[in-house]
């Protein structure tokens, strides 16, 4: 197995200051956004380093990822989802090369 995609990806969001990503999905469904949290996994489960991701549109990451009814804004993407991450900060692509190689 190589190394943990969501390991990849978490060590680049805590290098970059601004977290506004565009994420390709495995059906081909784009997502833009900033990324607001996510979810850490259990390692003695053998779960990858994280497990979800919370986007949120831009502008809204302010808003601590609830609306003005206390209920969730923006969207729940579950790592095993994503095929590509471009980080906008640098321009750089995180790419699942596992996934693509299949």
């Amino acid at each position: 197995m190589g190394k943990d995609f969501s390991l990849r990806l978490a060590d680049k969001y805590f290098s970059l200051t601004s977290k506004e990503v565009f994420i390709t999905l495995k059906s081909g469904r784009n997502v833009y956004g900033v990324v607001f949290g996510f979810s850490k996994g259990e390692k003695y489960s053998n779960e990858p380093f994280i497990t979800r991701w919370h986007i949120t549109d831009l502008g809204d990451e302010m808003a601590m990822g609830r609306d003005a009814f206390g209920l969730r804004i923006g969207e729940i993407i579950e790592q095993t989802d994503i095929v590509e991450v471009y980080f906008y900060e640098d321009c750089s692509v995180i790419t699942d090369n596992e996934y693509l190689n299949h």
